[in-house]
This record gives C-alpha cells, sequence and structure tokens, in this order.
C-alpha cells in the first residue's frame, strides 16, 4: 500500500489493533470509526483517516459539533421572564451543556439592564465547559471594556470577549466610531482576554449561492459566523505537507474525513443538525506557515516570497475545491445550493441538457471550505527581523472563505501601532477591498 503520509496505513492498522485491544477509545479513535463507518470498505478508510492524525497532519479545532456561536438578539428583553427566559431554558442552556466551547453574542444588551439579563443568562451557561461573549463594535449597547467586566462577574478569569469590527473608516479624529476603534486597538493590545475578529469574514465557496451576514463568532476558529451554524473547523499542519507527490491525496483525505463526520456528529440543537446537513459548511485552518517559509531559509522581504506564498496557498484552496466537486457528483451537493432550480432557471435559456452539464461543472459538496489566519503568518521559530515585517505577507490569505483570528497570540511582540496595521489590513481582507495584495 502507498502511504500517503509519515507513519501511514500500516502503522495507523497497527495503532488501531492496539486501541480496540489495549486501551479505551478516545477522541479521536471515536472520530476515526464515526467517519469511516460512511465508507463502503470501512476498515480501509480507518485506516487512512487514522495516518492523518498520527501523522500531526490533521486535527480538529475545539469539540466537533459542540463548538458554536449563538445570538442573544433575538430576545425580548421588555420581557425577561418571558421570551429571554424560554430561549435560556430551550437553546442556551442545551447548547452550554453540550460539553463545546459556546461563545454568545450580546451586542443588543445593555449594561445597564444587566440586572435583568444576567440571572437567567448565568444560569443557562453555569454548566458550561468553556464560553466567551462577543459583540458588534458598531451596534453594540457596551463597549468591549464593560463587557469584559460583565463576563469577569459571570464566569470568573475564564471570561474572554471577541469583538466583531468591520473597516475602519478614515474620517475625522474625534468621532463615536473613532473613538470606539481606538479604545478597541488600545485596550486589545493591553489584554489578550478581548480579541478583534473582523467583520463579513466569511464569503461563500461558489457564486451561485449569496453570502450570509454574521451576527456572531465561532469560537473553535474564531470567525463572524451567521448564529446557530453548524461549522466542522479542522487545523492541517503546514510542516505536514512536506512530500509534493502526496499533498493532493493528503488534502482529498482531510476533506474526505470531514464530509463523512458531517453527517455522523451528534450535534447538540435541531437547528445545528438541520444546518449541518443544508449547507456542510467546513473550515480548514492552516497554521504554521510562517513556521514553514523560516524553515526553507525564507525572509519576509526575500525576493517573491508573497507570490510563492500566494500560489501555494491558492493551490491548496484549488485543491479542497476540485474533491469537494468530485464529492458533489458522487454524493450530491449540499442542499441549500439548490441545484435542481438553478438547472431549471437555466433551462429556459440554454436548454435542459447544457443547463445540467453547466451546474454540474460548477456545484460543490461544501458551503465553504478553506479559512486562513494572519497570526498563522507569523513564525513562532525564531528569526532575524523585525516581527511587523511580516504583516506585508498576510493579503496572502485573501483566498481563503472564512478570515479566522484563531492562532498564536502575537500582540505582544508587536507594537500598538503595528497592532493597529495588521488590525486594518485584515478586516479589508475579509470585506474583500484587498485581493493579491493590492487594495481597492
Amino acid at each position: 500500500m502507498i502511504v500517503s503520509a509519515p507513519g501511514g496505513a500500516g502503522c495507523a492498522m497497527f495503532s488501531r489493533l492496539m486501541t480496540n485491544r489495549l486501551y479505551p477509545a478516545t477522541t479521536d479513535t471515536t472520530l476515526i470509526r464515526q467517519a469511516a463507518v460512511a465508507e463502503a470498505e470501512a476498515s480501509y478508510w480507518e485506516d487512512r483517516f487514522a495516518g492523518l492524525l498520527d501523522a500531526g497532519l490533521l486535527r480538529f479545532a475545539g469539540i466537533p459539533g459542540r463548538d458554536m456561536g449563538l445570538s442573544a438578539g433575538r430576545c425580548t428583553l421588555s420581557a425577561p421572564n418571558g421570551s429571554l427566559a424560554f430561549w435560556c431554558a430551550q437553546i442556551l442552556a442545551p447548547a452550554a451543556q453540550g460539553g463545546g466551547h459556546l461563545c454568545l453574542d450580546l451586542s443588543a444588551l445593555d449594561c445597564t439592564a444587566a440586572e435583568r439579563w444576567q440571572p437567567p443568562l448565568q444560569h443557562a451557561v453555569s454548566g458550561a465547559s468553556a464560553i466567551s461573549f462577543s459583540l458588534g463594535l458598531g451596534a453594540a449597547a457596551m463597549s468591549a471594556r464593560e463587557l469584559l467586566a460583565t463576563a469577569g462577574a459571570m464566569l470568573g478569569a475564564r471570561g474572554k470577549v471577541a469583538v466583531r469590527y468591520p473597516v475602519p473608516a478614515d474620517g475625522p479624529e474625534g468621532g463615536p466610531a473613532g473613538e470606539r476603534w481606538a479604545e478597541l486597538v488600545q485596550d486589545s493590545h493591553a489584554d489578550m482576554r478581548i480579541l478583534p475578529v473582523p467583520a463579513s469574514a466569511v464569503r461563500p465557496l461558489t457564486p451561485l449561492h449569496t453570502s450570509e451576514k454574521g451576527q456572531c463568532v465561532m469560537p473553535a476558529g474564531w470567525f463572524d459566523t451567521r448564529p446557530a451554524s453548524a461549522w466542522l473547523t479542522a487545523e492541517l499542519d503546514a510542516r505536514q505537507l512536506r512530500q509534493p507527490l502526496t499533498v493532493r491525496r493528503q488534502l482529498a483525505d482531510c476533506l474526505r474525513f470531514a464530509d463523512n463526520l458531517i453527517d455522523t456528529l451528534d450535534w447538540p440543537l435541531p437547528a445545528l443538525r438541520l444546518d449541518a446537513l443544508l449547507n456542510r459548511r467546513v473550515a480548514v485552518r492552516i497554521t504554521h506557515i510562517g513556521d514553514v517559509l523560516v524553515t526553507a531559509g525564507l525572509r519576509p522581504d526575500s525576493p517573491c516570497i508573497f507570490s510563492r506564498l500566494q500560489r501555494w496557498l491558492q493551490f491548496v484552496r484549488n485543491s479542497f475545491v476540485h474533491e469537494s466537486m468530485l464529492l458533489a457528483r458522487r454524493r450530491g451537493p449540499f442542499p441549500e445550493l439548490c441545484a435542481g432550480e438553478l438547472i431549471n432557471s437555466l433551462a429556459v435559456r440554454y436548454g435542459v441538457d447544457d443547463a445540467r452539464r453547466l451546474v454540474r461543472n460548477r456545484i460543490l459538496r461544501h458551503r465553504h471550505l478553506l479559512a486562513l489566519s494572519p497570526l498563522s503568518i507569523f513564525p513562532q521559530l525564531p528569526c532575524a527581523g523585525r516581527v511587523s515585517d511580516w504583516i506585508g505577507l498576510v493579503p496572502a490569505i485573501a483566498c481563503a472563505d472564512a478570515i479566522s483570528m484563531a492562532g498564536p497570540d502575537v500582540r505582544a511582540r508587536l507594537t500598538v501601532n503595528d497592532w493597529e496595521r495588521l488590525l486594518r489590513l485584515t478586516a479589508a481582507i475579509a470585506a474583500g477591498s484587498v485581493r493579491a495584495g493590492a487594495a481597492g
């Protein structure tokens, strides 16, 4: 058998047999079995999937199927004992008890009315293993500092706040928007419990489908998304993609692993189960990009380093898109694509056969695929030069479907001005105003 990574199928089979006989099942072995059960040759694919995890190439962020973002914006605070209590009991409490990481957006809640909404929320999240709060910078009734104080009162030292921010406007200083932006930059640079997350960071993989407006933050990947949407977030270690002849196969196996898991995970809420089946959202985040560049002897000012990095990331994205198309032809596209309606609308002009061919060459199995973080561009390995020099390579992540803020925290290694520059550039990339390293 041809191995696709160090620690290949033969070693994976031996490891799996030893795990089955001598040791209790771990989270990884459970996920492998869940994913392989969908295949006709379950044992073969169990070995292939195990090889990805054993090699350190793939890992799933958080707890698959249990991490989610929710928003309290739909609650009617004028009747806290009615709608808010019902929402907490029927949605928030089951989500918090799922065992994953929950991020709750409180943009619509006013800190002056905290005595009304804090008790039911605190009671609902009391059983959560990990929880954080988020708010929108422009629409929130409180600041990140105020929400952080609320998080400390409700959650103690584990409180964390994600702030969804748009592209900062270059207007006159002193306005309300400018003051809130300056406050966010200063507060987030000084306190690592505050994490700025760019708004409008998730784009549809295919132009055949419309984009969605984010209202909360997905905690497993720290990107802006729609509330109660089901995401399977994975991390792909770029340091393990060393063998050019097997990279395409490794990427295909990773996506197949994720695709199989979507159908077998026990999503804690009915809305999540439905969204998982309809949209099949996947966010594969590539980690340690900067470390790969440093290991290769490259510096941020090396000739053609930006174009090389951009081509490599585009190759990874194209590989995932190609595999998603192949899976769509074998298993069908994600239902929300409404392929049948697209064929009917095109058949009026092109005819039924040509319409089917056009759609068949464009359909995808997943609504989203690749998530990239600017923090992964910064190397963790020792390197010469200034850390801020790596900011110039950040626009290479513009090919991603989701702009994430997960990864090693670099703000302590940057000045306040460099931190603000990184946040501005990331927001512009997320909004689509930066392409191929050029603004506009």
